[in-house]
């Protein structure tokens, strides 16, 4: 896909549309729409905040609602985590399909399985799923574009709610995204960086079981679980061995003052 087209598919992601008593009830459309396509686009920010297209699998719908999954050990999960306006693109014929609104998601277990009756080669450990808020369905073709609302619902169960844990989960994700991007100049620091994250991780997977360290696993240097053992117990002695006990001391501890003063301890401290 040209850079034309990823741009256009970005730059209008999260606009929407002005709300309309005209605009027709699009469940019908998107269901044919989706019968004949079970591989689509998703368009959003990245974690660099640069625009980024990821693949998106089949849609599902459960009453009325049409849901995706999402693998929690993606970047497309991190961003939407921190950036929930996305849009949708579709290629049907002719016509060009764009579903525009809130990625919302959902870990109603019977959201998730019903997904997955569908697309039974995932992994249900790392799946969640999600829903388009406030969407509008627009077909574009022949120069004409008709915009249709898609249902979405309030008794949805959703994830993490509360807003302290919203605030780990987006910090957490912009410090794996930083360190995903960054050109590692200096391996040994990175190593104690790394270390230092997984302490931080782990501390965070105790609050907040649903948390996924494979996202950050994934970027990882270490070449053997020995080395990483290693440097996470030296980047926790730096650390000072923190004690977390509630919400709000990872979230002091995530902050980018005290994460900063920790990664210099942690290189005054390497051998």
């Amino acid at each position: 896909m040209d850079d034309t087209r990823k741009c256009d598919i970005i730059t209008s992601a999260g606009n929407g549309f002005e709300k309309s008593n005209n605009m027709k009830d699009g469940t019908e459309t998107a269901r044919e729409i989706f019968n004949r396509h079970h591989e689509m686009l998703i368009g959003v920010k990245g974690l660099d905040k640069k625009p980024w297209i990821y693949p998106l699998g089949k849609a599902s719908e459960i009453n009325g609602i049409f849901y995706w999954l999402c693998d929690k050990s993606t970047q497309l999960y991190g961003a939407l985590s921190i950036n929930e306006d996305a849009q949708i693109y579709i290629e049907d014929g002719e016509d060009v399909i764009r579903i525009t609104g809130k990625a919302v998601f959902s870990e109603d277990e019977k959201v998730i399985s019903e997904c997955l009756k569908e697309q039974p080669g995932k992994d249900p450990v790392y799946q969640i799923a999600f829903f388009m808020k406030d969407a509008r369905l627009t077909v574009t073709g022949k120069g004409e574009s008709t915009v249709y609302v898609l249902k979405t619902s309030d008794d949805v169960l959703t994830g993490i709610e509360m807003k302290k844990d919203k605030e780990i989960r987006d910090r957490l994700a912009k410090i794996i995204g930083e360190r995903a991007e960054r050109e590692v100049t200096d391996k040994e620091y990175q190593k104690f960086f790394d270390g230092a994250l997984l302490v931080f991780g782990e501390c965070a997977k105790k609050l907040w079981p649903s948390f996924n360290l494979m996202q950050l696993e994934s970027v990882l240097l270490y070449e053997t679980y020995d080395e990483r053992e290693k440097y996470q117990n030296r980047a926790a002695v730096a650390i000072g061995n923190i004690a977390i006990k509630q919400v709000e001391d990872l979230s002091y501890y995530l902050s980018e003052e005290v994460f900063g003063e920790a990664l210099n301890e942690i290189m005054e401290n390497r051998e």
